[in-house]
């Protein structure tokens, strides 16, 4: 009984096997895995991301330029506008030249400058702003505490305003008005106004400022409708005036990039600034003659081009039928700095009797119902900055006319006087379109020989606005044109459209193009493309590296209007189509392109990949490779990977095979990548580029101190 249950179970194994290995069963199986699978991705792709359950705290108030959001316990970063609601724990980063403000329900303003991340959470009645690195700024609403937390420092926020700037492990706060408790680690210090606390590898030091930034106000927005703007510095002074001070502007908190530097005389300064983001401070010497400086504040100019109307055009004449009433489309540009816009419609040039209002976040809308007449329209922007006017537009006119005629069927295809090959019709016939309209219920589809259409071959009638048209298609030129009908039986007919249909077939190149230069690449194939498809006949694909394409690399019948060719030496080469169905020849132009030598990439000696590169006793740091004889320069990038985002220190063409980085102060300890790759200049002025050679490594220092990377939750220390 043993044996038989053994050999019945042995024989249900091996049937199983076989079902599983019969080719016909297991393709069909993975075919239909595979496409459950690609719907799940897709799914999860295109997925909303959902604000979960956590409360709204706050509203952002204003941005410029790119604003993220990421929820509570997603992975998935989104663009956010003005006016969206920011929910409890959302963390919010900003980009390059980006700015924004968020305001919190009890009234306090958050400030976000560019390059920033900030996580907000209220718990136990107190606001906790998680500030991971940039710059921000933040003004006291209610008396709900706000605990301001970054790394191993925390700062609570009396009554008052202050600024944090941080950049690497360096943290400044600059007290602007009331006190702040500072507390890092078991340390706790009192910060009152006028007086900054700097956090380093030092320690923790308070210092009174002599010099108090009044204007620009700190993290503040000023506009412009010009490239450029004269900008009032001012401040105010306590104690003597020191012998030599100077008013430093940079647009990065780190001061690298110097845009002015002004010797001062007096307390205030004026200097001409492009739109951007700017950072400025006041050098001096102590009365030991001890260079220092004050707190640096923040400001941003932002150039506000105003709003361009676009639709209607000005002194345009629109008709409508008063039984069909078409909506008009208005349309405009949009501006960075508008929370919202109101657009206006009036009967007068001054806007005594506005007949419409619509307010929109968008940048237009569509508007019905309009009297007929001579109308002007405009649209206000109601500006984010606080305190800034609204953008008002120019005005324009338009004039409506009620009409009782009907508007003429649109033709959509095919094109007036297009030649189309009859070969390339056999299956797939010729699909005629037009633009359906809420005008008509039915449509009239008729096909003549004639522009007169005494001769019909085709007539067709329905709801719908196509036909297509597949049998009994012979070469010759036609006309056609479609007649709409509404409900009352009126009808309009539009206008007439010709087209040939000839038994030729003329074959266009499309890829590679007319002597373009081509990249040799191992393993790829060269793709070639030709217009139309015959669905009859046969394709010839020649290639050769002779003009008269004798003695061709590659010659075969081809299917379809593409073939992708392994090409495996550089070089000129030539290129045609010869088609044919034995009764009609056609063949093409002959193009060249050429196929030039891959580039290879440069390969880097030093410092070596994983490697430690001590930097307590050098200079500078030296960048070394082998020489690419095919190159004419090199492209060169240094990268700092340490934090959560990669910092860009370095980007440069070399002619040579070495590069030495003499500004230490953009080094930190920490990880780096070198990205490096040949260029070969080609004659059109432009480069070949070769694939990027990539390599990690570190940077040291003998100063026994660690590196910490900083989020928003969570600590990592190497």
């Amino acid at each position: 009984m043993i044996g038989t249950e053994y050999l019945l179970g042995q024989l249900n194994k091996d049937y199983f096997m076989n079902f599983l290995n019969r080719t016909a069963i297991v393709i069909p199986l993975l075919l239909i895995a595979s496409m459950v699978l690609s719907v799940l991705l897709y799914l999860n792709i295109t997925k909303k991301v959902e604000g979960g359950n956590n409360p709204t705290i706050g509203i952002l108030t204003f941005k410029i330029r790119s604003i993220q959001r990421k929820y509570d316990g997603e992975v998935v970063w989104e663009t956010i506008p003005t006016e969206t609601e920011i929910k409890n724990r959302d963390t919010i980063r900003t980009v390059n030249l980006a700015d924004a403000t968020l305001t919190l329900e009890d009234g306090t303003e958050i400030q976000i400058g560019e390059n920033s991340m900030i996580l907000v959470d209220f718990s136990d009645k107190k606001w906790n702003l998680n500030f991971a690195y940039g710059s921000v700024g933040a003004k006291k609403g209610s008396n709900d505490g706000l605990n301001i937390v970054s790394g191993d420092s925390s700062i609570e926020v009396g009554s008052g305003e202050l600024s944090l700037n941080k950049s690497g492990d360096d943290l400044s706060i600059n007290i602007t008005k009331g006190d702040s408790k500072l507390k890092v680690g078991d340390e706790e210090k009192t910060i009152s106004q006028d007086q900054t606390a700097t956090i380093g590898k030092e320690g923790v030091s308070v210092k009174q400022q002599n010099y108090r930034l009044v204007k620009p106000l700190g993290n503040s927005i000023i506009t412009t409708t010009e490239t450029s703007k004269s900008i009032d510095f001012s401040w105010t002074l306590s104690g003597n005036r020191p012998k030599k001070s100077e008013l430093v502007v940079s647009n990065d908190p780190r001061f690298r990039q110097i845009i002015s530097k002004t010797s001062l005389n007096s307390d205030n300064a004026t200097i001409k600034l492009k739109p951007g983001s700017y950072y400025w401070k006041i050098t001096y010497s102590d009365e030991n003659n001890k260079p220092t400086e004050s707190s640096t504040s923040r400001f941003t100019l932002f150039y506000n081009d105003g709003i361009k109307l676009f639709t209607p055009t000005n002194n345009s004449r629109i008709s409508y039928n008063s039984n069909f009433p078409k909506p008009i489309s208005f349309s405009w540009s949009k501006s960075e700095i508008v929370s919202f816009y109101r657009l206006e419609i009036s009967d007068d040039e001054n806007f005594n009797n506005i007949i419409e209002r619509k307010e929109t976040r968008n940048n237009s809308i569509a508007i019905t119902g309009l009297k007929q007449g001579n109308l002007f329209y405009r649209v206000i922007g109601k500006s984010s900055i606080s305190g800034e006017s609204d953008i008002i537009s120019e005005t324009r006119s338009f004039s409506l006319d009620e009409t009782k005629e009907l508007s003429k069927v649109s033709l959509v295809e095919p094109s007036n006087q297009r030649n189309i090959s009859l070969p390339s019709l056999k299956d797939s016939g010729i699909l005629f379109s037009w633009k359906d309209t809420i005008e008509y219920n039915q449509y009239n589809f008729q096909l003549a020989t004639d522009e007169s259409f005494s001769s019909v071959l085709r007539t067709d009638t329905s709801n719908k606005n196509f036909y297509r048209w597949n049998s009994d298609i012979k070469a010759g030129k036609y006309f056609w044109r479609v007649t709409g009908i509404n409900s009352n039986n009126e009808k309009m007919t539009s206008q007439v459209r010709e087209f040939n249909i000839s038994e030729d077939v003329k074959i266009s190149l499309i890829r590679p193009s007319q002597e373009i230069q081509l990249e040799l690449q191992d393993g790829k194939s060269v793709n070639f493309g030709w217009k139309p498809l015959p669905n009859t006949g046969k394709t010839n694909l020649i290639i050769s590296k002779a003009k008269e394409l004798s003695d061709p690399v590659f010659n075969e019948i081809v299917s379809g209007n593409s073939k992708s060719v392994n090409l495996k030496n550089p070089g000129k080469y030539f290129w045609r189509i010869n088609w044919s169905d034995g009764k009609t020849d056609s063949i093409s132009d002959i193009y060249s392109f050429d196929l030039v030598a891959n580039l290879p990439p440069p390969k880097i000696t030093f410092p070596r990949a994983s490697s430690s590169v001590d930097m307590t006793r050098r200079d500078d740091l030296l960048i070394q490779w082998n020489t690419v004889p095919e190159a004419d320069l090199y492209f060169i990038r240094l990268l700092d990977t340490t934090g959560l985002r990669e910092r860009e220190i370095l980007a440069s063409r070399v002619n040579g095979n070495s590069y030495r980085f003499r500004d230490l102060t953009k080094l930190n300890q920490g990880k780096f990548r070198i990205e490096l790759k040949s260029l070969s200049k080609k004659q059109d002025g432009g480069f070949t580029e070769s694939r990027v050679e990539k390599i990690e490594f570190f940077i040291t220092l003998t100063t026994g101190i660690t590196t910490k990377i900083l989020t928003p939750e969570r600590i990592y220390v190497e």
